[in-house]
């Protein structure tokens, strides 16, 4: 996600804080949620055709690193996000 990107979803947060609480903007405030949602995840869970925020976090993380944080406790429930699917090579 590059800076443009970024400043775009910074404009869709705002836009999105304006119009959820507002019955006539209900679909709209779904779709935009959705769009905002799915940049959170890993971009081939996604299906996004532009790096996500998720794939920005991971990006050259080293596989002990991987292993610390695929192992946490607390952090267990990133496998059903499908992060182990970015990695095949860990035997996790």
């Amino acid at each position: 996600m590059d800076l443009n990107q970024r400043k775009q979803w910074n404009v869709n947060h705002k836009k999105l804080t304006n119009i959820i609480l507002k019955p006539a903007e209900h679909q709209a405030a779904v779709d935009l949620f959705l769009k905002q949602h799915s940049l959170l995840h890993a971009s081939e869970m996604s299906h996004s055709p532009v790096a996500t925020l998720e794939d920005e976090l991971v990006t050259n993380l080293g596989e002990e690193t991987w292993r610390t944080i695929l192992y946490r406790p607390r952090i267990r429930r990133i496998r059903l996000y499908g992060i182990c699917g970015i990695l095949p090579e860990l035997k996790i």
